[in-house]
């Protein structure tokens, strides 16, 4: 016999998916399985917290570790790091070489801050090969000059590494804090990869937090974007009359059961609608004219977004895009509740269902994308983007890809940006050396982060 989860998810469309009487299994509430999906899509590919940390070693970075500053800064990341149970291993960057440091807290500092303790270059494209490879957080101080028979490497060579770290998902930010080597106006660099649950970045600005010394903060990401709510409780951004009530989509904001829910986390939010898509546009439509208190504005008022976050871009213009994720959402939710209990939705041997084999990509389902339904309504001013939702002036609450209970995910993505080229150069480069500002130029240009996802709202109507 053949056991399959029945879900009460979506309860007329998915009425193979009611809840099964013969095996008294009941389905997680649609909020749950959402922030396991979401879950399941941001950590997919991405490996366990813990790091590396790697210090420059070389003769060059004595002008650098000598101020009194950047001494107490090196002292307080030693001490934060060392004895974390995520920081895996300590190396040294010196006479061409990784070395792996095993000494206590005490004795590092004191090793680091110890002039005998440098020698020759240190081999920071190996490192950065070493770090993108083995695909682990990592924490790197250094100039970042590479030499090469003695003479500084012009050739950006870091662009490589930089471009497959964030293709594979990965967010590389950078402290930078100025000093003088012979007069010469220079960069330090502390540098994290951050692949995870950025467990790495959250320990480095706690370790630099009340710091004296006015390091630039540079995200060469377009993954963290700080956000700004307006909602109350358990209600978000759909419309509210006086009383507080929404009178136009009807969404459940009890706190209970398929209710609105917030994934901060994950940047996105979920709203159950208990009215058709047709009812919700006819009550927009009907409290948008004059004489309605509050009249109604948006399909959804969205928190507000600093983009200027995005430290190598200036981002310009925002989109949206609507995407119907029923299939791939039922897909998942099947597999969800197999990975809670093994004996449902496996056939007669056991194994996993085929049609609920999530991690299979052959199995993938077919996602298609509503275009005429939905528009962003917000804007882009001084950095700071607002993230309304509103119906397209063509939409009449039917479309051929959507039915009733579906649900769809709607993505607001960047629409137009450009690289910010003369902050690059003041933070990268200096007399002699352009190497950096190169390798993080050119990585800004391939990397664009356009069509990119800054946030998500997830909605379904209720039904006929």
């Amino acid at each position: 016999m053949i056991k399959t989860f029945k879900s009460s998810l979506f309860l007329c469309a998915m009425s193979a998916l009611f809840l099964c009487s013969a095996c008294h299994k009941e389905q997680s509430p649609i909020p749950e399985v959402l922030g396991e999906y979401l879950k399941y899509h941001a950590e997919k590919g991405k490996t366990a917290d813990g790091y590396d940390a790697y210090f420059d070693l070389s003769d060059g970075m004595l002008a650098a570790y000598s101020n009194d500053t950047t001494k107490a800064e090196i002292k307080s990341i030693i001490n934060k790091i060392t004895g974390n149970k995520n920081c895996r291993n300590i190396y040294s960057l010196k006479e061409g070489t990784v070395s792996k440091l095993d000494k206590s807290q005490t004795e590092l500092y004191n090793y680091i801050l110890n002039p005998s303790s440098y020698a020759t270059v240190a081999p920071i494209e190996e490192t950065l090969k070493r770090i993108t490879s083995q695909g682990t957080s990592a924490f790197l101080v250094t100039d970042f000059e590479e030499y090469s028979n003695g003479v500084i490497q012009q050739q950006n060579y870091a662009k490589a590494y930089f471009v497959d770290w964030l293709k594979k998902g990965g967010d590389i930010t950078f402290f930078i804090t100025n000093y003088l080597e012979n007069g010469k106006q220079k960069h330090l660099y502390f540098t994290v990869f951050d692949m995870g649950e950025h467990s790495l970045l959250k320990d480095i600005e706690n370790a630099l937090e009340g710091s004296k010394s006015k390091y630039t903060r540079f995200n060469l990401t377009a993954n963290v974007v700080d956000i700004e709510y307006g909602y109350s409780g358990t209600k978000g951004g759909c419309y509210h009359d006086e009383s507080g009530e929404d009178i136009v989509s009807v969404t459940n904001e009890s706190g209970e059961g398929d209710c609105f829910t917030l994934y901060k986390d994950y940047h996105a939010e979920y709203y159950p609608f208990n009215e058709t898509w047709a009812n919700i546009v006819k009550n927009a439509k009907d409290l948008s004219e004059e004489g309605n208190t509050p009249k109604f504005m948006h399909l959804i008022t969205g928190p507000k977004v600093n983009l200027t976050s995005l430290s190598g871009y200036n981002v310009k213009e925002l989109d949206l895009k609507v995407t119907n994720i029923q299939d791939d959402f039922i897909r998942f939710a099947g597999y969800y509740e197999y990975t809670k209990d093994k004996t449902i939705n496996v056939d007669e041997n056991g194994k996993l269902l085929d049609e609920y084999n999530y991690p299979n990509k052959n199995n993938a389902t077919n996602m298609p994308e509503i275009e005429d339904m939905l528009k962003y309504a917000g804007c882009v001013q001084d950095g700071v983007a607002t993230l309304n939702v509103d119906f397209d002036k063509d939409f009449n609450g039917t479309s051929s890809k959507v039915k009733p209970l579906d649900l769809l995910r709607v993505d607001i993505v960047i629409d137009e940006c450009e690289p910010k080229y003369d902050l690059i150069t003041k933070l990268f480069s200096w007399e002699g050396n352009n190497s950096l500002e190169q390798a993080v130029r050119n990585t800004l240009q391939e990397v664009n982060p356009e069509g990119q996802v800054i946030y998500t709202f997830f909605m379904r109507d209720g039904g006929e």
